[in-house]
């Protein structure tokens, strides 16, 4: 079995592959992780709730954008399991092709997004639109060449800061509204957070395309992309997508070292 992480600015998200099919994933406060004990035990708990024996994790594929947790995640899992993970980065051998002027601050998040969204739709032009603490845009030809795209504050950043810089304005849930026209200061909120977003993203597919010599697949995946069931934007939700390009890349990276 495999076990891929995904260190994030708000969560850790994990999950298990067994014979490269998903059968089980969780989400931990990020500011919780740094607590050993505490990880440990909701790892241990987490496993035994779905009959998984910490034995049978044979192998660990991770992704990291909070340098600060980065080595501790690793020796983590060390102690714990026994085992060196692999970790993501633009050094190691990559199914795709990075086209970034600047590979080097291209976020590994990214890169497996588009490793699991090019694994999943091989010979596909893709535009990934991810919904986590940023929202980012990706853009994938169909050669499996990573172009660019664009990167914004997501949901909960535009909420905080209006929470922060503002005297009046409460912290508010973050949800579809029911109106677009708001008629109290929440709903106006929620509406201005939903409808900006969904706003910016029609506007970066519709540009995007112009870019890709086929009409690309629209990819959503992150922790809100659920917000967007019922709007046409996606022709695929896949929230596990990172997950999927962590296990795909150390496959990957397995059959070419051998």
């Amino acid at each position: 079995m495999m076990l891929c992480l995904d260190i994030g600015n708000t969560d850790l998200y994990g999950g298990i592959f067994e014979k490269n099919h998903i059968i089980m994933n969780f989400r931990y406060p990020i500011k919780l992780a740094l607590n050993t004990k505490k990880f440990e035990n909701f790892i241990k708990e987490s496993l035994s709730k779905e009959n998984i024996n910490m034995g049978d994790i044979q192998h660990i594929s991770m992704c990291s954008v909070v340098p600060r947790l980065t080595e501790h995640m690793k020796k983590f899992c060390v102690s714990l399991f026994n085992i060196d993970p692999f970790e993501l980065s633009v050094l190691k051998k990559l199914p795709i092709n990075i086209k970034y002027k600047t590979p080097y601050q291209l976020g590994v998040d990214r890169i497996a997004n588009a490793i699991g969204a090019s694994t999943r739709y091989p010979n596909k032009s893709i535009i990934v639109v991810s919904l986590g603490t940023a929202t980012t845009i990706c853009a994938i030809d169909n050669k499996k060449q990573f172009l660019g795209g664009a990167i914004l504050p997501g949901f909960k950043l535009s909420r905080d800061v209006l929470t922060e810089y503002t005297a009046k304005l409460p912290n508010v849930e973050i949800q579809k509204p029911n109106l677009v026209i708001g008629n109290t200061t929440e709903s106006c909120i929620q509406s201005g957070l939903y409808y900006s977003q969904l706003g910016a993203i029609k506007e970066f597919i519709a540009k995007f395309q112009y870019h890709f010599t086929s009409k690309a697949l629209i990819v959503g995946t992150g922790g809100f992309s659920h917000l967007f069931l019922n709007e046409p934007i996606f022709d695929k939700i896949i929230p596990e997508l990172i997950l999927e390009g962590l296990n795909s890349v150390y496959l990957y990276n397995e059959k070419v070292d051998t």
